[in-house]
């Protein structure tokens, strides 16, 4: 929600937030229709085979060729590429939260041989039902990172709060140009 606050704020036509939380199983839907297959990695040990099971409860066609958790070391990664290169998949889902997934991505990027890589945080986290989403009203206001918050204070009180006032500080060195690009 703040990338569209901060759009407004600088004068951008962004109408609304969109995660792939708000539309991974018709995604999942359109992917088994077209015989793609996904590789899920990402959470804890268990999560993201569990969101596969979940996913493929809700979509039958849907083939998924493998999935890893995203709790690894960094000398393991060179055989978990290697692991999921073997399975062939066409679109690696990777939901180790930000900015490590993107991170991560973008060192292994060129060993990775999938055509599509998406990252996409949380969400097998929700679709396995380890950790619950925020009521949609929450989310269609932009208060998902307070609910967030609030479920794990520990763990998250950097990202959302010291990462937040960066970012707020950061968007008002900015100046509103007043104009929408066309």
């Amino acid at each position: 929600m703040s990338v569209v606050w901060a759009g407004r704020w600088l004068g951008y036509r962004i109408p609304e937030r969109l995660t792939a939380a708000d539309y991974f199983e018709t995604f999942c839907r359109r992917c088994a229709k077209e015989n793609v297959s996904l590789y899920l990695l990402g959470s804890w040990d268990g999560i993201s085979q569990t969101a596969a099971n979940v996913l493929a409860a809700s979509v039958p066609a849907l083939k998924i060729t493998g999935t890893h958790h995203g709790y690894f070391k960094e000398e393991n990664s060179t055989s978990l590429v290697n692991r999921i290169n073997d399975v062939c998949p066409d679109i690696l889902v990777v939901g180790m939260g930000s900015p490590l997934q993107e991170s991560w991505v973008n060192r292994h990027t060129n060993e990775i041989e999938a055509p599509v890589i998406w990252t996409v945080g949380a969400l097998f986290d929700y679709f396995a039902r380890h950790e619950p989403r925020a009521p949609q009203w929450l989310c269609r206001c932009g208060g998902e990172w307070i609910y967030r918050l609030m479920q794990n204070p520990t763990q998250r009180w950097k990202r959302y709060l010291v990462g937040n006032i960066k970012f707020v500080w950061r968007l008002l060195q900015e100046k509103p140009n007043g104009a929408c690009p066309g």
